[in-house]
């Protein structure tokens, strides 16, 4: 029998600063001598500059290597001239720093330390994706649980379905295919009506990566532990209103959300939060909720 194992990532990471102009008339000066700046810790480097905004990666050497953990956009007009924005390479999210008693910790938890350092202080998180990934078919498993109307009453966007074929507004099904026929598996896909709102998928992360970003199996599956058989990706997305909130939910400032989102606990309740206001289930013979973590 196969041993479940899971855990909550962060896969994709923008994050909001509030610009420093000291720091940026001094980068721009900089960068018409050398485009690689030297910072004793960590290096940043020139990628491209228009008149509209700077893009500068951030790179650090580390037990022998180097590491791009992302890259900084500068805007230089315009509303949003008074932040600065960081999106983290893939990689760096995967990329460990840490390992105590089986938490990892990645790379990425250094951003704030290295912000701090430039003179930029924190204003949000812009975005976030966290996934859940296993070993267990979580995929087939609410497949399963939507098609089980006799079981389990379903809940999206915080309204029950009421009926088994009614159409449900915010859910689809994506296939790949070909003229001939459709390639499963699917993609199971919500969505929040407003533009900003939270967004879940649930599919077979192997195969993306097999079909889509075949890179990403030099590290994914060594990060997760799960190297011999499929993972499988429950993911949210989810924007800064929403992690304000929950925030407030939890009594946390939201000062501190980038300092939350690296303690493993605080964002897997986030994950969870966001995931049971997308979908969740109730079972009609308890009356007991469940959500997608209790069908793996």
């Amino acid at each position: 029998m196969r041993t479940p194992k899971g855990q909550i990532n962060v896969d994709k990471l923008k994050v909001c600063f509030r610009a420093n102009p000291v720091l940026l008339d001094n980068l721009i000066e900089e960068f018409k001598t050398n485009k690689v700046l030297d910072l004793v810790d960590y290096r940043l480097v020139l990628v491209e500059q228009d008149e509209d905004s700077m893009l500068v990666a951030l790179d650090m050497d580390m037990d022998g290597a180097s590491h791009r953990f992302g890259f900084f956009t500068f805007p230089l007009n315009g509303k949003y001239a008074k932040y600065v924005f960081f999106c983290f390479e893939n990689r760096a999210l995967y990329t460990l720093f840490m390992n105590y008693e089986g938490r990892k910790s990645s790379i990425a938890i250094m951003l704030e330390d290295i912000a701090a350092d430039m003179g930029l202080q924190f204003n949000n998180i812009t975005l976030v994706e966290l996934a859940l990934d296993t070993n267990i078919n979580v995929l087939a498993r609410v497949r399963k649980a939507i098609k089980n109307c006799d079981k389990y009453d379903m809940v999206v966007n915080m309204k029950q379905v009421k009926t088994s074929r009614e159409k449900i507004a915010g859910y689809c099904e994506v296939y790949g295919g070909s003229r001939e026929r459709l390639v499963t598996p699917p993609m199971l896909y919500f969505r929040q009506k407003k533009d900003e709102g939270l967004r879940l998928k649930i599919y077979n992360k192997t195969k993306e990566i097999e079909d889509a970003s075949p890179s990403k199996a030099a590290y994914i599956p060594d990060w997760n532990d799960i190297t011999t058989t499929p993972i499988y990706r429950a993911e949210v997305t989810v924007r800064n209103e929403d992690i304000a909130d929950f925030c407030t939910r939890t009594g946390k400032d939201k000062g501190e959300a980038l300092f939350w989102l690296f303690n493993d606990d605080w964002r897997a309740n986030l994950w969870l939060h966001c995931c049971r206001r997308v979908l969740h289930f109730y079972d009609r013979s308890t009356g007991g909720i469940v959500n997608i973590i209790d069908l793996c």
